[in-house]
């Protein structure tokens, strides 16, 4: 694991409501609290794993106050510790405590620097240092021996305190004029508090590599391929870890095989390799074009003279008519198909090696069995287990190469505590008496609708709401309530409101609040974990998921009795997890937008965005708001950062709503929280709202 260290000073010494939140790039953020203290100010500890290499973090308040309003990033560490110290109100990130916040300074009559320098072209004549202290004249220095590890500067400073910095830039030239090229255009600044007790700063650098290393394992000096996706039928985009040699053959020493049926390789005829943008002499990412196109059922690997060998994975091909051609399912039997007799279960995981259905007894805990699952068409994997299932849980176990991964299924209908396992029912068992009766209200014109906003736990969680159910489905409906002071609340409350509607903020699975203790978080639900299912905090049962879709029914049915319709808040242009969602583990970068270097496009502002031009999100989407309007009966549905959305996307929701009952309102917000790789003249923004018919924005 590795350990975060986060100092923080205050000059008004006010840190009660001021906590870290933190989250490795690409995951969910978590809350870390201050909870030790130094000279400098308060300190905040964690841990995350190894494999995260940026960690961002806002410092702020528990009503999310920023200190900074920036997203900022730990990125060095030395060994597995990656410490920074921070001052309020200052965007910087400071690598040792500022000077004039230390309370203590060490003074060494010789400091001795010993500088580290490796070039992975082995070319180092003509390479020196320029040194400079603060304000002081900077002195060149030449490199004068080497270890195994490359060449190696020395000096001495004589009296220096750890208080100050050393600034230096590595550059290339010769007597005449030492400045005709530099190694990294910026200049960087080694801190003298780097040094040990003993008056020695001991630094290792690499050609190319911004960074200042404090151990010789942190630097990475072997070559290696990053990232091999397949981008078209027949292009292949390759990324490399230090630059590939012009020196190689017309191919750049790059090779394309494939498996055949027996295991065997086979090479597979290359047109031309080429760099993909002017790089100088340093190309680390190159273009492979093929004779033919590929077959997107087989496995492909780029292997390469110097930087060894890597799987092809699926990149921009994902977006491709080819791959809608060969994988959409326009089924709409995903997920589980029940009955007395068999269950049925089918996900779409086209890019996946092994899929299994793991069966538990229980919601949490034991141990499952796994039942594998058989390929069909379009990426389709299924599997039937005999007898009466109801009430168990279910995940998928799916295995990509070397990685497997267990998700809970993107259609499930039911889960378990904190929606870890999806669950088996017999939805025809929640439905409460008088069901099959609730009819849609009608609304002659959607301007006629008078909508009332609510968060399902906010409406009657105070002591004083004279409410049994406090915070949950049953006590938004519950009748005869009053305050202690005869306010009447409630039911009741809704009544006299006078209103057609009432718009309850997200009842999907939500991932924040701990089902099993509630009372413990608090969220609006604007963080989506599993959409075809309701949020458990506000179930009286969180173990049973059968309970909280009873509940969300009675609700609803005891709101059409009032005369009262419902508008469901939907969250489909972002999910709560990123690369640890279940839609990224089971099919990897097809549900989400990606800059072409794998990040992930983040127009919500909340870490990423669901890539809905695709077909397959886009079939998804559609068929949980339809499912939504089915089986709960849903009058409207209120989409959040609309502007994320494709405008076909939308389009098709208001065609399929149609179907079910043209008068279900659908309304969202026109806007994005941020920059989006989805082009601005398709997304549903406000702008483009004459393009939806029977959809407004706001």
């Amino acid at each position: 694991m590795r350990k975060i260290i986060i100092h923080y000073h205050r000059d008004d010494k006010v840190y009660d409501s001021w906590g870290v939140w933190l989250w490795p790039q690409g995951h969910a953020g978590r809350w870390i609290s201050f909870t030790e203290e130094d000279s400098f100010g308060k300190v905040a500890i964690c841990e995350v794993a190894l494999e995260h290499e940026q960690i961002g973090f806002v410092i702020r308040g528990k009503a999310w106050e920023k200190d900074v309003d920036l997203d900022r990033y730990i990125n060095n560490f030395i060994g597995d510790v990656g410490e920074i110290w921070l001052v309020a109100g200052d965007p910087q990130i400071y690598l040792a405590p500022p000077t004039n916040l230390r309370d203590d300074l060490r003074v060494f009559e010789e400091l001795d620097l010993i500088v580290h320098y490796y070039r992975y072209d082995d070319d180092y004549e003509g390479w020196d240092l320029w040194l400079w202290q603060g304000d002081k004249e900077g002195i060149p220095l030449k490199f004068s021996d080497e270890d195994g590890y490359g060449k190696i500067a020395r000096t001495t400073f004589s009296q220096i305190t750890d208080g100050g910095e050393l600034g230096f830039i590595i550059r290339w030239g010769n007597e005449e004029d030492p400045w005709q090229r530099k190694d990294f255009s910026r200049e960087r600044f080694v801190p003298f508090y780097r040094s040990d007790d003993k008056g020695k700063l001991e630094i290792w650098l690499m050609q190319d590599d911004p960074k200042i290393y404090y151990k010789e394992s942190d630097v990475k000096t072997e070559p290696y391929l990053e990232q091999v996706l397949l981008d078209d039928l027949d292009s292949i985009r390759v990324y490399t870890y230090l630059p590939v040699s012009a020196d190689l053959d017309e191919y750049w020493g790059f090779t394309l095989k494939k498996k055949n049926e027996k295991g065997a390789d086979l090479t597979i005829a290359l047109k031309e390799v080429r760099y993909c943008c002017p790089q100088g002499w340093n190309p680390r990412c190159f273009l492979l074009k093929t004779e033919e196109p590929v077959d997107l059922a087989a496995d492909y690997y780029v292997e390469h003279e110097t930087h060894g060998s890597s799987k092809v994975q699926f990149g921009q091909i994902f977006s491709s008519e080819p791959f809608r051609e060969k994988f959409h399912y326009a089924g709409l039997d995903l997920g589980f198909s029940y009955d007395l007799s068999k269950t049925v279960f089918k996900v779409w995981a086209p890019t996946a090696d092994i899929v299994n259905v793991t069966i538990y007894s229980q919601d949490e805990g034991g141990k499952g069995k796994n039942h594998p699952m058989i390929l069909g068409e379009k990426g389709v994997w299924a599997c039937t287990l005999e007898g009466n299932l109801e009430g168990l849980f279910y995940n998928y176990t799916v295995t990509h190469g070397n990685k497997t991964y267990e998700v809970v299924d993107p259609y499930a209908r039911s889960a378990g505590v904190n929606g870890e396992r999806g669950q088996i029912v017999d939805l025809k068992k929640t439905n409460p008496r008088g069901w099959k009766d609730l009819k849609w209200l009608k609304l002659r014109n959607p301007v006629d609708a008078v909508i009332y906003e609510v968060h399902v736990r906010d409406f009657s969680s105070s002591s004083s709401s004279g409410v049994e159910a406090r915070g949950k489905y049953l006590g938004l409906i519950e009748e005869g309530t009053k305050t202690q002071d005869g306010v009447v609340t409630g039911l009741d409350h809704l009544k006299d409101l006078g209103i057609t509607h009432v718009h309850l903020l997200p009842v999907f699975d939500f991932a924040t609040v701990d089902e099993k203790d509630p009372d413990s978080g608090y969220n609006w639900g604007y963080d989506p974990l599993n959409y075809n299912l309701p949020e458990g905090s506000y179930a009286s049962d969180p173990h049973d998921g059968r309970v909280r879709i009873k509940e969300l029914k009675k609700l609803i049915l005891a709101l059409n009795k009032a005369n009262i319709g419902v508008i469901m808040d939907v969250v489909y242009n972002h999910t709560f997890h990123s690369i640890a969602s279940n839609l990224n583990k089971l099919v990897p970068g097809y549900y989400y937008r990606l800059h072409h270097d794998g990040v992930f496009s983040n127009g919500s502002g909340c870490g990423n965005e669901l890539a809905d031009e695709r077909s397959m999100v886009r079939k998804f989407i559609v068929d949980s708001v339809t499912y939504w309007a089915k089986e709960y009966k849903i009058s409207g549905f209120r989409f959040d950062l609309m502007g994320l959305h494709h405008l076909e996307t939308m389009q098709a929701i208001r065609q399929a709503l149609d179907k079910i009952n043209p008068e279900i309102m659908i309304y969202g917000e026109g806007w994005t929280a941020g920059s989006s790789t989805l082009s601005e003249e398709v997304r549903a923004v406000k702008e483009n709202t004459s393009k939806l018919r029977g959809i407004a924005s706001f």
